[in-house]
This record gives C-alpha cells, structure tokens and sequence, in this order.
C-alpha cells in the first residue's frame, strides 16, 4: 500500500465514538435548537459555547450537530473548521482551514489546482485576485496578501461577504471550534461575517476555552 494524500473530512465532522446522554444541560439545548430551526424561518444566529476544558462542550456542539440538522425541513450544510495552538500566530490559519472545504482544497493542493478551484467558484476578478492572495498562489507574486496591504483587506472583506452570502442561499451552520487559538489575522476577516446573520439562513455555532488565550 502507498499512502496517495490524506482525505479530508468535506464538510462532516467527525463522529464521536462513545457518548453519553446529556446531563443537565436542558436551557442550553432549548437556546441551541431555537437557533437551529429559526434557519428554516430564513433567519440566521451565533451561538457561543464557552467555558472551561472537560465541562462538554464539544459534546455539546457534536450532539447538536448531529441531531439538531437532520430535522430540518429543508436542506442544510455545514462547514466546520478549528483553530489550532500552533497556528495562534500565524496569519488567516482559521480562515484558510474554513474556506478549503467550500472551495474543494487539501491542505497539500498544488498552486495551480487551488487557482482552478478558485476560477470555478467565483465570477468577480477582484474576488478571484483576493482569494488567490489569501492563499498565497496569486500568479507571479510571493505573499502577495502582505504586499497589497489595505486594498487586499478590504478587497477580501468584501470577497468573503459575497461567497458565504451565496452559500447562504439555503441553511447553513459554519462551525468555528477552539477559537482560544483564533489568529488575529482570522478574526478580523471572520467579524463582520457575523452581520451576515441578519438577513440570512446562516449560523455560526462556535466554541471557546476559558483560561488558555494565546497572547
């Protein structure tokens, strides 16, 4: 046998194997599955888990994940992505790991598979520029994100509202986890998407440590 490439995940997560039922966790749930169906009313939401290491909240989230969307009356999707320690300083590590899945990239795609894939999901130039930039294989440019400056940031703000727009043209839950390791970079590209819960069927459903933010 010869290992090819590794296989992600798409946009499943991954089930937990053993599980026990849900101990006093009843407000909790009843906030979450309002949340989970006001996306078949066309209406959007963030639901923050937050607390301590061991008190479940990945429990939590998987459980809701795997139940709450099945019982949708419409179809959904869902993309989850998870900040890392390693990458806590390292510029857009979240927001390239959440916009691989949409677009159909591995970590290890070759340059001019990740510039085909971006071509095919976008029609806007500026678009294709910042998300080539984003992904560093802008062509005849090296860390072209960092050369661009203040035109690279508000041309991927205004790049990433449209792209989860139009994926928001039906339910969808954006799992954000371990966000004690957000990079900052990340974070201020992943904001404004939260207004995007306004006028859309999108809801990110997150999840924070307490007690291990990185500097």
């Amino acid at each position: 046998y010869r290992v090819l490439r590794r296989v992600g995940l798409g946009h499943r997560r991954a089930a937990t194997t053993v599980r026990s039922a849900l101990v006093n966790r009843r407000k909790e749930w009843e906030a979450i599955e309002q949340a989970f169906h006001s996306m078949e009313r066309g209406r959007g939401g963030i639901v923050f888990l937050i607390g301590d290491a061991g008190l479940g909240k990945t429990r939590l989230l998987d459980e809701a994940i795997e139940r709450l969307l099945s019982e949708l009356s419409v179809e959904s999707r869902l993309y989850s992505a998870a900040a890392v320690s390693y990458e806590a300083s390292l510029p857009f590590g979240l927001l390239l790991r959440l916009m691989r899945p949409p677009l159909g990239l591995m970590p290890d795609d070759p340059p001019a598979l990740i510039r085909e894939r971006i071509t095919a999901a976008v029609v806007d130039e500026d678009d294709r520029l910042a998300l080539e930039t984003l992904f560093g294989v802008a062509a005849g440019t090296a860390n072209a994100h960092e050369i661009v400056g203040e035109q690279f940031t508000r041309q991927l703000t205004a790049c990433l509202d449209r792209f989860w727009r139009a994926q928001a043209a039906g339910p969808l839950v954006i799992v954000l986890d371990e966000l004690q390791w957000l990079d900052s970079s990340s974070a201020d590209r992943l904001a404004p998407l939260f207004a995007l819960t306004e006028d859309t069927p999108l809801l990110f459903f997150d999840d924070f440590e307490t007690g291990t933010l990185h500097a």
